[in-house]
């Protein structure tokens, strides 16, 4: 396990152990949903978990259980149909540990079976917030792990959950994550086209779909083990299209997205939401074990301990990247390494171990003169 992986992991670790009594009701995994546990007015409610609802709202039939009086109401179009939209009075709303008295959106037509309604991340009452796709666990904390996770922006004025993807640290488009839809990863059209053209014989069917308000449809799915947006892994979960998008997935507020991301993408990652620092954290989980993913290892030279010589397979990323027995190593990624008793640095081998799509600088000495390579790390034991 490299180091980033295993700072990662105690972290996790660390959060289900110092913060158990204070998790007790937190949301939790049901199917290929998240489900709340709260209180309206000191009375029980249990609703979704949907970072894709602009806000946070209860059917109508939960709004005449709990004798709630409607203050207000107006006609708006959620998903393109036309929807009446209540206000309730001022309600005592205590959920995940906190507490505050707000106003709630009632919906007279909303559908959510068993369940009371919905819940917008931006109404969890939590500092911080992980959702562990892995584990099937959602937990609150204070503090942000220091490393081992990708880093994003996060848009903190809108409702539903969106963050800014980057590609090698540059800002490549907006990403919508939707733990309301059980889907896996839906493209945007240009990038679904792209995928086609590139994987023309790729297995396809159909799957039934529909938002909350408007008709059922039908769209295209895939499979995929390994997709790469950006500098995002996927692993092991359907790929699509995004529903109804034309020429461009385009979000509420008429701006465009690269893709959405249900709950069957989230089953091979982690994901924290941190408003106050402005992040959206993500740690991607390779069903693929451990393992050197460069294909080379540099070992000590018999002369001279402290040299660094690269040994290859042959069919690897170092291989096809051009890199070749006998190479002396000089930097990865600007970092200058030596022999450690006698056996490569364990420092270096975790650099090798990283997950797959990581792309490494090597830097190499052959017969006098310096090789620059640019390898992609990929997972050689499938």
């Amino acid at each position: 396990m490299d180091r980033r992986t295993l700072t990662a992991g105690l972290f996790v670790l660390a959060l289900m152990g110092s913060s158990a009594a204070a998790q007790e009701n937190a949301p939790y995994f049901q199917g290929d949903r998240i489900v709340v546990n709260a209180t309206i007015n000191d009375q029980p409610v249990r609703l979704v978990y949907d970072t894709g609802a602009p806000f946070t709202a209860l059917s109508g039939a939960t709004a005449k259980r709990l004798n709630l009086t409607a203050t207000a109401t107006t006609t708006s179009r959620i998903g393109g149909v036309p929807t009446t939209v209540e206000r309730s009075e001022p309600l005592q709303f205590r959920i995940f540990g906190g507490e505050t008295r707000t106003n709630l959106v009632i919906l007279p037509e909303l559908k959510t079976g068993e369940l009371d309604g919905v819940l917008s991340w931006k109404n969890l009452l939590a500092p911080v917030v992980m959702i562990d796709g892995v584990e099937r666990r959602v937990s609150s904390h204070k503090a942000l792990p220091a490393e081992g996770w990708l880093r994003f922006p996060l848009e903190t004025d809108n409702g539903q959950l969106f963050f800014e993807l980057t590609d090698h640290g540059k800002p490549l488009g907006r990403v919508f994550i939707d733990t309301g839809l059980s889907h896996g990863l839906r493209l945007s059209p240009r990038l679904w086209k792209e995928w086609k053209q590139e994987h023309p014989d790729a297995p396809l069917t159909l799957e039934p779909f529909r938002y909350a308000f408007g008709s059922m449809m039908a769209h295209e799915m895939t499979w995929v083990d390994n997709y790469q947006l950006g500098d995002m892994t996927f692993y092991g979960c359907d790929l699509g299209p995004v529903a109804e998008a034309k020429d461009e997935a385009i979000d509420g507020a008429g701006k465009p997205y690269l893709a959405q991301l249900g709950m069957r993408a989230l089953r091979s990652m982690r994901i924290i939401i941190s408003p106050a620092s402005k992040e959206l954290l993500v740690q991607s989980v390779s069903p693929i074990p451990t393992h050197n993913r460069l294909g080379a290892l540099f070992m000590p030279h018999a002369a001279d301990s402290t040299t660094l010589v690269a040994q290859v397979a042959p069919g690897t990323p170092a291989h096809e990247a051009g890199l070749q027995a006998g190479d002396v190593l000089i930097t990865t990624d600007g970092v200058e390494y030596q022999a450690e008793e006698g056996r490569p640095p364990q420092s270096l081998l975790r650099q090798f171990a990283r997950p797959a799509g990581t792309v490494l600088e090597i830097t190499v000495d052959r017969a006098g003169e310096h090789k620059q390579f640019r390898v992609t790390l990929r997972d050689i034991l499938r």
